[in-house]
């Protein structure tokens, strides 16, 4: 009986059950460790992520603040400066601004 286990244990195709068993070990723990790394990974930028976030939050009152002060100025100045002037895109000049030939081609029509 025992040499009958022996005989059993000696078969080829049990030493290849036994090699495939063991490199399917060794790849799942490899993937084991690959997916952990990553996992890791991930934690460490959604970490760095959140601490920019929270650094963009902190600065951008100041930073609004100073723009709303830079843009406060220049628009009463812009506003002063439009009203003069006139505005040829909607119609809004003289005959004097720009001469009658330059509206209608008074040349030959051959082209």
């Amino acid at each position: 009986m025992v040499e009958t286990v022996l005989q059993q244990n000696m078969n080829p195709d049990f030493f290849i059950e036994k090699k495939i068993e063991l490199m399917m070990d060794m790849h799942s723990k490899k993937f084991a460790n690959e997916i952990t790394s990553i996992k890791e990974a991930i934690n460490s930028l959604t970490k760095e992520i959140s601490d920019i976030k929270r650094n963009l939050s902190e600065h951008k009152p100041t930073i609004r603040q100073e723009q709303i002060k830079k843009f406060e100025e220049p628009q009463p100045e812009r506003q002063q400066a439009t009203p003069s002037k006139g505005n040829a895109r909607y119609g809004e000049y003289g005959p004097q601004d720009v001469s009658i030939e330059k509206f209608f081609y008074s040349g030959s029509n051959k082209r």
